[in-house]
């Protein structure tokens, strides 16, 4: 990359997305876009730790929140931060097993009880929002690609000569997510991950929301309006009824 070109700033969940989109992944935990998630993680650790020049590091400065390279200080929280994501089977194994347990011991069907999973409990939480929170770390969008690419690992980014020569036409060609799409997306995120949802927008959102949104790259403030308005959409589309 030339001296003085602009960083196009891509966050690792945009990037795991990318991979995750593209990738066969082995059925680990039934989830399909957790099984995606955790195989594009690991893929993408793998080739960063084996290669000998791997894309740098970037995050947003303090100070005027611009992207810059941070290698030295982003590298380690980053593949902490991969190695925490290729961890979430084992996670829901163990959620899985506490809820079998309490189920249990309370005299409830498993199979017929939700089981409770919370994204934003403990370090899991922690080291999520440390790498993800806010968008705040990830890669220069030209070298990545090129990197992907040199790899062989199969992404939905754009190609690296459409963005060398040509980032106008790349920006355009790309699909933009609709509002209803993304707040759709959004409440399909929270009931993936096991929580329970209020059946109408004006119940109480549980607690793990949180860390829901944090893997989505935005804060709660943005986050539960979207999924509100998806209950709300089918709500109305049940019922009928204001």
């Amino acid at each position: 990359m030339r001296k003085g070109a602009r960083v196009e700033f891509i966050s690792i969940t945009k990037t795991l997305r990318a991979i995750a989109d593209r990738v066969d992944p082995p059925q680990v935990t039934g989830d399909a876009e957790i099984d995606a998630m955790t195989h594009a993680a690991g893929v993408l650790h793998r080739e960063l730790l084996n290669a000998d020049q791997p894309p740098r590091w970037v995050g947003r400065h303090n100070v005027t929140h611009e992207p810059v390279y941070n290698d030295a200080e982003l590298r380690g929280e980053g593949l902490h931060a991969l190695e925490v994501v290729v961890a979430w089977p084992e996670r829901r194994r163990k959620a899985n097993a506490r809820h079998y347990e309490e189920c249990v011991r309370l005299e409830l069907d498993p199979d017929a009880e939700k089981p409770h999973y919370s994204l934003n409990d403990g370090m899991y939480g922690d080291l999520i929002h440390m790498a993800f929170g806010d968008g705040r770390i990830g890669f220069d969008l030209r070298e990545l690609t090129q990197f992907l690419d040199d790899c062989l690992v199969p992404h939905a980014l754009p190609s690296a000569a459409s963005i060398a020569t040509d980032r106008t036409a790349a920006v355009a060609a790309a699909r933009v997510e609709t509002t209803e799409e993304r707040q759709d997306r959004r409440l399909k995120m929270c009931e993936d991950a096991g929580l329970v949802m209020p059946a109408s927008e004006h119940g109480r959102l549980p607690d793990g929301i949180d860390g829901i949104a944090t893997l989505d790259g935005v804060k709660r403030q943005s986050f539960a309006p979207d999924v509100k308005a998806a209950i709300k959409r089918r709500r109305l589309a049940q019922t009928g009824r204001f």
